[in-house]
């Protein structure tokens, strides 16, 4: 005799039947379609009236399973958009653990404190933690600070920049239910519609979106980048706050003009939000680069992809932090001048360049690097880049009073009455001291230390430079590559790739700085990299 089920099991049902119809879109009587019913059942079973056949129980937890619909699923359904959700969540972060990892940043990078001062490794891998946690659930453009600050803060402990670098992979997930409705809005079809293969679990997480595996009807492996639904205005959200901070700031840097950084972020980011933009700029550098030995970047299934989903080949191979564990030093060594002359390439020869080099955005495979991740992209003029190779050949060539010349032309020094351009000149070099040598030059740490340093707390003219707005992308992508060079300790001709790209092959190159010379600069450390 089969069980009669009780009134909470009936309204159990029927929640869930609710549930598994409105999350398909679907009408009661195009629900019976669905499951092939008479149109009077579903009304009858939603109302909790009547008890599901064992047929229809079993079809409906099919449904669920592929929707991901558990009564236990875990992850993010909404993130917090609102300025003041945001905000609160921001203050409910231990002791205020991002103000204070910022902010000791910022101490150090305005202030003259050594770096065995500003905190404990302990204590930095416990506000580290603290913010991975915190930050995962915010998303947005605070977790992309965070996700900056972990590799490219060389003060920082390994311990704490490990922490911070788990939100690639470790923030917390959207539910499967939320992004089978993303899919369903986008396609109108479910993921396993659109593939043979779906894992609903993401392998990787950011800023922006998840990205989960799937496969194809002919085996192909692909990995589909899922955005977050509500980003766009969790983004607008981070950026509101960031205008007041950029109002704030006036008042310490008080030559750079108002909300030239504000407008920059908000334009890159509104492209980053539009995966169809992204599929343009990965097949723009896929076929740009695809006879260069050494470098793979995935192709994009257009027809697949919308303005929330990306589809591209799936690339499986090791992190940059297995990479770099594991590799010899000539492996890193190979590895590293690949990416700088993926960069350096990009940016003198077609005046655009990926925005983003974070260490996540990089596979490699059976000694090739293969480059992810082209949503942050930007395009520079060529009178932009023609100033650039123009102020960089100053210096190499001595020209210090041409290069004083083509910073007040651009509008960089406000009042350069007052401005140290002899500090400037320092700064320069220090930055650029890989390519003042015949010698190969090895970035690592102590290179990076002094860079920052040089940069700011030995920078005296910080807070009298006007930085245009096109140039914010360009010196994160300057800082992240350096970075990322440093972090493989790689060892190279770094000097005669730039000379490559700054000189005519017919034009005399400059002559290498000597000991001398580098020895009179201060914070240009005149050292043999053997």
């Amino acid at each position: 005799m089969p069980r009669i089920n009780t009134s909470s099991e009936r309204k159990s049902e029927a929640r869930r039947l609710r549930r598994v119809r409105e999350v398909l879109g679907l009408s009661q009587r195009e629900m019976a379609r669905e499951f092939k019913v008479a149109h009077g059942a579903i009304a009858g079973w939603e109302s909790g009236n009547r008890t599901l056949p064992g047929p229809v129980s079993k079809l409906l937890e099919l449904y669920e399973e592929e929707l991901g619909l558990c009564e236990d699923e875990t992850g993010i359904g909404t993130l917090k958009t609102s300025g003041a959700a945001r905000n609160l969540a921001l203050s409910q972060l231990a002791g205020n653990v991002l103000i204070r990892t910022v902010g000791g940043m910022l101490a150090r990078w305005l202030g003259g404190d050594e770096p065995s001062n500003a905190v404990t490794a302990r204590a930095q891998v416990a506000l580290a933690r603290n913010v991975a946690e915190a930050l995962g659930e915010l998303k947005g453009l605070v977790m992309k600070a965070a996700q900056t600050l972990g590799y490219v803060d060389f003060l920082l402990s390994e311990a704490a920049q490990l922490e911070l670098n788990t939100l690639m992979t470790a923030s917390p997930p959207l539910r499967p239910s939320v992004v089978t409705q993303l899919f369903l809005e986008d396609h109108g079809q479910l993921p396993r519609q659109l593939f043979c293969e779906w894992s609903q679990k993401p392998f990787a997480v950011g800023s922006v979106g998840q990205v989960h595996r799937a496969a194809l009807d002919d085996g192909q492996l692909v990995a589909v980048k899922v955005q977050y639904p509500g980003i766009v205005e969790t983004l607008d959200a981070d950026l509101k706050s960031i205008k007041t901070l950029d109002r704030l700031s006036s008042f310490i840097f008080r030559g750079q003009e108002r909300g030239v950084f504000w407008t920059e972020l908000r334009e890159r980011l509104s492209e980053e939000c539009d995966y169809r933009i992204e599929a343009q700029n990965q097949e723009e550098f896929r076929l740009r680069w695809a006879g260069q030995p050494g470098l793979r970047i995935p192709r994009v299934l257009t027809p697949r992809s919308s303005r929330r989903i990306l589809v591209s080949e799936l690339v499986e191979g090791e992190s940059f932090d297995s990479f770099r564990n594991r590799a010899t030093p000539s492996e890193r060594d190979r590895a590293g001048a690949l990416i700088y002359r993926f960069f350096v390439e990009s940016f003198c020869r077609h005046g655009v360049f990926n925005a983003d080099p974070h260490p996540g955005n990089y596979l490699f495979v059976d000694g090739d690097v293969v480059m992810l991740d082209f949503g942050c992209v930007k395009r520079m003029k060529p009178a932009q880049v023609g100033w650039w190779r123009a102020l960089l050949r100053c210096y190499l060539e001595r020209r210090f009073d041409a290069a004083r010349q083509l910073l007040i032309d651009a509008g960089m020094i406000p009042d350069p009455s007052r401005y140290d351009f002899d500090c400037h000149h320092r700064m320069v070099l220090t930055t650029y001291q890989f390519c003042l040598r015949d010698t190969p030059f090895r970035f690592d740490t102590a290179y990076m230390r002094r860079l920052i340093a040089a940069r700011g707390r030995e920078n005296r003219g910080k807070f009298r430079v006007n930085l245009g707005k096109d140039w914010l992308f360009a010196n994160r992508m300057a800082l992240g590559l350096f970075a990322l060079l440093a972090r493989l300790e790689a060892r190279g001709d770094f000097r005669g790739v730039l000379l490559e790209m700054l000189y005519e092959p017919w034009e005399a190159r400059p002559a290498p700085y000597s000991d001398t010379e580098l020895s009179l600069l201060g914070s240009v450390r005149a050292r043999n990299e053997e």
